[in-house]
């Protein structure tokens, strides 16, 4: 029979995990980064606590960080209020409402039926 054993823990996967989770990296990434087969970093999330913390930790920076800039990005297309007076004061414009997100109107078709 051909069992494999089990891949080693070594402690320093774990900051080098977070910190590549920070920069948005799947289970299947830090397999990758580590050298190691996804389903050691999948045992190593189940039974090492450290591991999954620093995992974790590194995502919720991940995580922040889209949704700041996404925060950005509306409030520059000013669809997302920016000052907490705005937010109390009126209704948030409705996405649709933003010119470059209206729908186009449809292009009128030729005579010979090709649209121009």
């Amino acid at each position: 029979m051909n069992k494999r054993r089990p891949i080693r823990f070594n402690p320093d996967h774990s900051d080098l995990a977070r910190k590549f989770c920070m920069l948005g990296a799947t289970n299947e990434d830090v397999a990758r980064l580590l050298e190691v087969p996804r389903e050691a970093v999948d045992a190593w999330l189940a039974e090492d606590a450290d591991f999954a913390a620093a995992v974790k930790a590194g995502r919720d920076v991940a995580d922040a960080t889209v949704a700041e800039r996404l925060c950005r990005i509306l409030r520059f297309r000013r669809l997302l209020p920016s000052s907490p007076q705005d937010r109390a004061g009126g209704a948030v414009p409705s996405l649709s409402a933003h010119p470059s997100l209206r729908a186009r109107p449809a292009m009128a078709a030729s005579a010979d039926g090709a649209q121009r």
